[in-house]
């Protein structure tokens, strides 16, 4: 499995410090996990949502991560609710502690799983990693430069 993370600085390592210290909608502070997405896109726009457009960074290192599928992935159901802060949780805490699998795959608040009308699938997925699962070690990780486009940093 091929996920992408998207960086700036010192948060490129993949030992899930940063979501160790400050939690996450699918980590409580204590337990690291790196997020990560399905897309590139997908990563970047899970970035925007926390940036201020003023400041936009000029560069990301972006991040490809090859993680093994044995064990699978594991899905997280869909009865946990985005909106559940602490179901979300409790969910990804459980599973990175088992360490059932290296990988967790999630729903984006930001890209839905499904559209309406007619429950229309999307492929853009978060992927929680474990740095503490037995895989670590042969996770295979290309670091490159990403460049934003300037039009994203206009605000009118």
């Amino acid at each position: 499995m091929r996920v992408w993370r998207l960086a700036l600085g010192r948060y490129r390592e993949i030992d899930g410090e940063g979501a160790r210290l400050y939690g996450g909608r699918w980590n409580s502070p204590g337990n690291p996990v790196v997020y990560t997405s399905t897309h590139i896109a997908l990563a970047l726009l899970e970035q925007l949502v926390h940036l201020n457009l003023e400041r936009f960074p000029d560069a990301f290192r972006a991040l490809a991560i090859e993680v093994p599928d044995d064990p699978p992935p594991e899905i997280a159901p869909t009865s946990v609710m985005l909106t559940d802060l602490e179901a979300c949780r409790r969910y990804g805490d459980t599973w990175a502690v088992a360490q059932r699998s290296a990988a967790l795959v999630v729903p984006s608040v930001v890209v839905g799983a499904s559209l309406q009308p007619g429950d229309l699938e999307t492929q853009e997925r978060n992927v929680l990693l474990n740095p503490r699962h037995a895989s670590v070690d042969v996770w295979r990780v290309v670091e490159t430069s990403f460049s934003v486009d300037a039009r994203l940093r206009r605000t009118g």
